[in-house]
């Protein structure tokens, strides 16, 4: 709702036009980070227990990306502290939305990292766990709420927006009775249940950010990033 009441005067500004187009450019990296973190874990090409080299490799991967995201969002900042000093039409109330939005996308690669830290947890090949079919498809359907949201902040779509937060209250529950259903696993090891549990904890968070960023389409910004529908 904020950012769509505010989209006609983000044109008018170029400031706030090359932040906002940045931030849509964190988010598709967000997205393709927390995708290859999840493929990691999940496809099952190599063992949890992987080698020391192979270790390093997906780490430095995903942490230069992350690196990537981390100076976007500070370049957005640098551009919406300039539009607020020497703009004509100074909007703080869109510039704060900016500001907390790319934020949520910071955190979102924050949680892939920790992602595939997982993979020095756990002593099993992933096509071992029961919990492989689940988690893949979680993946599955957090790869489709990034796409939503993307395309929700393009077009201020309201309606793909107001998907996004109701498909997140789904996630969310799967993966908290994820851990529940664990948390009294009694043929599971504890590096199993401490690997799964995390992930599914990471996985919910990384989809409420990303409703979150949704509720800057859907919601005035008294309500930004609850889950009012």
């Amino acid at each position: 709702m904020v950012l769509k009441n505010f989209m006609r005067l983000w044109k008018e500004d170029s400031l706030l036009v090359q932040a906002s187009s940045e931030s849509g450019v964190m988010l598709k990296n967000s997205k393709h980070m927390f995708n290859k973190a999840m493929k990691v874990l999940l496809e099952g090409k190599q063992k949890f227990e992987i080698k020391p080299e192979d270790k390093r490799i997906n780490e430095f991967e995903i942490k230069s990306e992350d690196k990537r995201i981390n100076e976007s969002e500070m370049n957005i900042r640098k551009k919406v502290l300039a539009h607020l000093v020497v703009s004509s039409k100074v909007d703080v109330t869109a510039s704060l939305i900016l500001i907390g939005l790319v934020k949520d996308v910071e955190r979102i690669g924050d949680l892939s990292k920790d992602i595939v830290k997982l993979t020095s947890m756990y002593n099993k090949t992933v096509s071992e766990s029961k919990y492989l079919v689940s988690f893949k498809d979680l993946a599955n359907k957090t790869v489709k709420m990034f796409e939503l949201t993307e395309d929700s902040l393009k077009s201020s779509n309201v309606k793909k927006a107001k998907v996004v937060m109701k498909d997140y209250l789904v996630i969310a529950d799967k993966c908290d009775k994820i851990a529940i259903e664990l948390s009294s696993a009694k043929r599971c090891s504890n590096s199993e249940i401490v690997t799964f549990v995390l992930l599914s904890r990471y996985v919910k968070r990384v989809n409420g950010h990303l409703m979150n960023i949704a509720s800057t389409i859907a919601n005035p910004f008294h309500k930004v990033s609850f889950k009012t529908i």
